[in-house]
């Protein structure tokens, strides 16, 4: 067999029968300028991925059409930072904590527990 044969197989195949990443991929190209249009009008990208969701002509999820927003629209227009975060929030790292020098005083040595040490009557 040629290689020639070989990818003349995978590429009939992959026309026939498209894989599931670029089915979405696809979809999204099909519908970029209305989604470019809406973006520039001001709505959300969000807003857009759950009304084309629900009427059935993307099916990817809201992390697949941001990143497609972000690649194939945003940086398209030649803007460097990507305009469109993820539902979620950035977890920010908390600040390193240096550790203080030990001394004698913040330090409990021992601890010894006394049952008897308050009756009752102490206590209201």
């Amino acid at each position: 067999m040629k290689s020639d044969d070989l990818l003349a197989r995978i590429l009939k195949q992959d026309l026939a029968e498209p894989r599931m990443k670029d089915r979405y991929r696809i979809a999204f190209i099909a519908m970029r300028d209305p989604i470019e249009q809406a973006l520039k009008g001001g709505a959300t990208a969000k807003r857009i991925w759950t009304i084309l969701r629900d009427e059935n002509k993307i099916s990817c999820s809201y992390y697949t059409f941001s990143r497609y927003v972000n690649s194939l629209i945003l940086h398209k227009n030649g803007q460097k930072k990507p305009q469109v975060k993820s539902s979620e929030k950035a977890v920010e790292k908390p600040q390193q904590v240096t550790p203080k020098e030990k001394s004698d005083t913040n330090i409990i040595k021992s601890f010894v527990y006394d049952p008897l040490r308050f009756t009752k009557e102490d206590l209201l």
